[in-house]
């Protein structure tokens, strides 16, 4: 009832004025609850220790996801663990492309492009152009993998 009765009354057209309207009780709420929380959280601090939060490197990362990957291939070649459930085929981890996909995304912070086509080489669509098999066709020609669609001039 904390989450439901509060979502369906503060919904709506109105939701911006109820906010503005709750936001005093709101903050009076957190300083009263935090004189008391506060030395709790303190006491359980002393009493269980500091939570501590790991903190991956991008190269542990890469190695958690290598190593993830590898024990699927290991798992998927001595056991078989794949199963079906509800039509849905679950094998226990990354596939390698899956694997190579998310290493890249986090080398991709700290790459750099080695090359640019240049403006004239883009094969890019026009927002109202209707896709057929014709412009299908030469969309599969071009051989990009993205392509970008202008509205107005080609050349922003």
């Amino acid at each position: 009832f904390g989450e439901v009765i509060p979502q369906a009354i503060c919904t709506g057209p109105q939701q911006i004025r109820i906010g503005a309207f709750l936001a005093p009780l709101i903050q009076m709420l957190k300083i009263a609850l935090g004189i008391v929380a506060y030395p709790i959280a303190k006491v359980l601090d002393c009493l269980l220790g500091e939570h501590i939060t790991t903190r991956y490197t991008n190269n542990d990362l890469k190695a958690l996801i290598e190593l993830h990957t590898l024990y699927t291939l290991e798992a998927l070649d001595n056991a078989k663990h794949t199963t079906e459930k509800d039509g849905f085929i679950n094998d226990h981890g990354l596939r390698p492309y899956q694997s190579k996909m998310i290493k890249s995304i986090i080398d991709s912070r700290t790459g750099t492009v080695k090359s640019m086509i240049s403006a004239s080489k883009i094969f890019s669509l026009n927002v109202n152009t209707k896709i057929d098999n014709r412009i299908a066709k030469k969309i599969t020609k071009a051989g990009f993998s993205r392509i970008p669609v202008y509205e107005k001039n080609d050349k922003n």
